[in-house]
């Protein structure tokens, strides 16, 4: 093996799709849009300044279809496992859905 083993189960798909994050540390809605997914997690991109940081958990609702609403249905809970990057009002972040959850990918 490599000095940089690929430890993901499943593969990822970029997929662009706008989202919404609730932070529950912060008990706050932020704005965000998924980069790739897999069944198992997600590389999402949240529009905020608010710093996200490992092992935060969050709910997120991936937007699938043009209704402008996402409801409760589409909640995905996942927790935050790696910060990929942080600009000024953006912040890439690498979630795994909680408890083995996995989610159908809809193109």
């Amino acid at each position: 093996m490599g000095p940089n083993p690929d430890r993901r189960q499943h593969a990822r798909t970029p997929i662009d799709r706008p989202c919404k994050v609730y932070h529950r540390a912060s008990r706050q809605y932020l704005a965000a849009r998924t980069c790739d997914l897999s069944s198992s997690g997600a590389l999402v991109r949240i529009d905020s300044a608010r710093p996200i940081n490992p092992g935060d958990e969050l709910d997120v609702f991936i937007a699938w279809g043009k209704k402008p609403v996402v409801n409760s249905g589409e909640l995905v809970p996942a927790t935050v496992v790696r910060v990929a990057a942080s600009l000024e009002h953006h912040q890439a972040v690498a979630v795994q859905f909680a408890g083995g959850q996995q989610v159908a990918l809809v193109a």
